[in-house]
């Protein structure tokens, strides 16, 4: 889909601070985090919703969330790792993975205050680049 911000950070378009990626799968952090290390996944197919995706490219987007939860697990001082896939942003498939410190982190509220505010691109490149050298 042309005008999908997600599509055309896929193409190189846009700048992301990529964690992970592969031929099905892109995985990088949020413009807008609620922690640091908040990452999305999304599949590189154009997909509206989550539900619509097929399952092997729905497995393959979970399976990409489950490693990149398990980084942040080991890799940060998070109590917990959640993920959430809520989709009114952005109408393309993508599962936010977010380093919990508390239970009210993964919330709305949270989301629009951002509790880091709004780094920038270098700061999240830094954190990326964390998460990608621990992924390996």
């Amino acid at each position: 889909m042309e005008d999908c911000i997600f599509c055309k950070i896929i193409r190189g378009e846009i700048p992301a601070a990529k964690v992970y990626e592969d031929d099905n799968v892109l995985a990088f952090l949020d413009i807008h985090p609620v922690r640091e290390g908040h990452t999305l996944v999304i599949p590189k197919q154009h997909v509206s919703e989550f539900q619509e995706m097929e399952t092997p490219s729905y497995e393959k987007v979970m399976g990409a969330v489950k490693k990149i939860a398990k980084t942040l697990r080991k890799n940060t001082d998070a109590k917990r790792v959640g993920i959430s896939i809520i989709g009114f942003d952005v109408p393309h498939a993508h599962v936010h993975v977010i380093p919990l410190h508390e239970t009210d982190d993964i919330t709305s509220q949270r989301k629009i205050d951002g509790l880091l505010g709004n780094p920038t691109q270098e700061e999240r490149a830094e954190t990326a680049e964390k998460i990608r050298a621990a992924l390996s």
